[in-house]
């Protein structure tokens, strides 16, 4: 039986092992924390007490694709102080799309990692009892946050057109993170 989320695991060569460790730390706002002393180097990134990210450097041959084309969508966290986040967004030059969930209260932040994978930041802004929220680029209040195409609106099988992403990751280059 599963009993909840224990971590998800990015393996990538060094320096974009160490682009990723900067982006979860200073972007995101993960920590870095203690590390079993495996055979692979890496780091273990903390949301409080959980390790919720491993990342471990590929071998000298493995060939890891970067951007690939996989069901992988996005990884998602729960958030607080949504102003903050946004401003360090900004103040960092990250592209990012904000969304309302309607009759959630819950606002949601979409962005790419340096590797190109998909983040989502979940923040409560309202007790979601009667909350009208509308999705910012909808006029009909569907959430079209996340990266995935989707067909239709699960509530209403109302058909929906994906959002545009970025056609660029956020690399060290356009994040100014090294």
């Amino acid at each position: 039986m599963i009993t909840g989320f224990n971590h998800y695991n990015l393996v990538a060569d060094r320096e974009l092992l160490d682009n990723l460790r900067e982006f979860y730390t200073t972007i995101v706002g993960l920590t870095s924390g203690p590390r079993p002393p495996f055979k692979r180097f890496g780091y273990w990134l903390y949301a409080g007490k959980q390790d919720v990210l491993h990342l471990t450097e590929a071998l000298p041959n493995e060939n890891r694709r970067k951007n690939s084309s996989s069901t992988f969508d996005h990884v998602a966290f729960s958030c607080t102080d949504f102003a903050s986040t946004t401003a360090q967004l900004k103040t960092h030059g990250i592209e990012h799309q904000i969304d309302d969930v309607p009759l959630t209260g819950q606002r949601q932040i979409f962005l790419s990692d340096p590797a190109g994978n998909g983040i989502e930041l979940n923040f409560q802004v309202s007790s979601g009892a009667g909350y009208a929220g509308a999705s910012q680029g909808s006029s009909d209040g569907h959430s079209m946050g996340s990266f995935a195409a989707r067909a239709r609106c699960p509530e209403c099988r109302l058909a929906i057109a994906p959002p545009s992403r970025p056609s660029t990751a956020n690399t060290p280059e356009t994040t100014g993170l090294k």
